[in-house]
């Protein structure tokens, strides 16, 4: 295997090892802001039913 060929592939794989943990931190991220919407929308669908939502309205 030439020397260029063998660079190109430490490259990649150092690369592709970037990327997978760049997309671990996103899923990370996503998962939190995921569990703040849900718990936004179960706080609005408490108050809508006891009333109070809709007297803010």
């Amino acid at each position: 295997m030439e020397e260029n060929t063998k660079e190109r592939i430490c490259y990649l794989l150092a690369e592709n090892r970037k990327l997978r943990n760049l997309n671990d931190e996103l899923e990370q991220e996503l998962a939190i802001k995921d569990e703040i919407i849900r718990k936004q929308i179960c706080m609005m669908s408490e108050s809508k039913n006891s009333g109070s939502y809709n007297e803010k309205r």
